[in-house]
């Protein structure tokens, strides 16, 4: 092969690259995720598994920590599509538990002409009195 064949293959796999780049920018721009990547940072972090990036079972994506932010340094990494679905499973789990209601919430107030009976001390001591 010549000098001339692996400068142009070179500049190839630059353009093919450079649009996966552009593709993933926009379509984070599309989906309403920051996207504070440069081109040098993206292929830094995508490293030799450029060219195993897709959806499918053995293939490579860029995740977020916990699905969550933007792609920022040091908010990515590169790992597997089932790895970003346990990921974001555990993350909706622990958002989920966040936003639940307290349990008294979900307790029904006394109605009024009842009132008094939630009211009294049951563990006083009767006395013809209170009658």
């Amino acid at each position: 092969m010549s000098t001339s064949d692996s400068t142009h293959q070179n500049s190839v796999k630059s353009i093919s690259s450079y649009r996966k780049y552009q593709s993933h920018r926009s379509n984070a721009k599309r989906r309403g995720i920051e996207f504070d990547l440069t081109y040098d940072e993206w292929l830094e972090i995508w490293g030799q598994k450029l060219e195993d990036r897709g959806r499918l079972s053995g293939q490579y994506g860029m995740l977020r920590t916990r699905d969550e932010g933007g792609y920022t340094v040091g908010n990515v990494r590169i790992g597997t599509p089932k790895e970003n679905q346990q990921e974001a499973a555990v993350a909706k789990k622990v958002k989920s538990a966040q936003t639940r209601k307290p349990f008294a919430d979900f307790c029904p107030r006394p109605p009024t002409e009842t009132a008094w009976m939630w009211r009294k001390n049951v563990f006083a001591e009767y006395s013809e009195d209170e009658e």
